[in-house]
């Protein structure tokens, strides 16, 4: 069993993506479970403050989902090692 991990994320939403469940869409295409921990959003940008859990490679796919539709994510803070 592969070692789990949470990072904290910024993900920042352009305008024409606010509107968009991306959040339950990763979690339906990948699993990764997530934390809301903040969340600021306008009609003309989206920030939210987001902890994902789970297997690396897993968080890692989460973060690619987002950038590969155009949300930019940014770390919140060091990397944490569940245990």
């Amino acid at each position: 069993m592969s070692q789990l991990v949470r990072k904290r994320v910024y993900l920042t939403f352009p305008a024409e993506l606010v509107r968009e469940p991306l959040v339950c869409m990763m979690y339906a295409a990948l699993g990764v479970q997530f934390n809301l921990r903040t969340a600021s959003v306008t009609d003309e940008i989206g920030i939210i403050g987001l902890e994902l859990s789970g297997a690396p490679e897993k968080v890692e796919a989460a973060m690619a989902f987002f950038r590969d539709r155009g949300v930019r994510v940014e770390p919140i803070e060091l990397d944490v090692v569940a245990g």
